[in-house]
């Protein structure tokens, strides 16, 4: 363990102490190919439906907009980021894919 040797009280106690934990679920969102290619946070949820629906949303909300799902050419840029402001920073003139990483919160 990094050099660092435990005394056995200390290593009852880590055993013996759980420290609380939950699931927090991470959207992402990702542009661009090879060199271009980019990865971002969009936002985090605590329930992981609502997590899943909201990257269908995401989804939907930019295919109206003609911007499709994945490393496809998009030759307009969308008019309207309020769902995801992050990505006009990261906009590479591509598709966009959004995904859900599951993620361990500690208190």
């Amino acid at each position: 363990m990094c050099g660092i040797k435990l005394n056995a009280l200390t290593t009852r106690r880590l055993k013996t102490h759980r420290i609380n934990t939950m699931k927090a679920y991470v959207i992402t969102g990702s542009t661009g190919e090879y060199d271009e290619f980019v990865q971002w946070i969009v936002v985090a949820f605590l329930d992981k439906t609502k997590a899943e629906k909201h990257v269908e949303a995401l989804h939907a909300w930019f295919e109206k907009q003609g911007v499709p799902r994945g490393s496809e050419y998009c030759a307009s840029k969308p008019n309207d980021f309020s769902m995801d402001p992050n990505l006009e920073e990261y906009w590479r003139d591509m598709g966009v894919d959004y995904g859900v990483s599951e993620v361990e919160v500690i208190e």
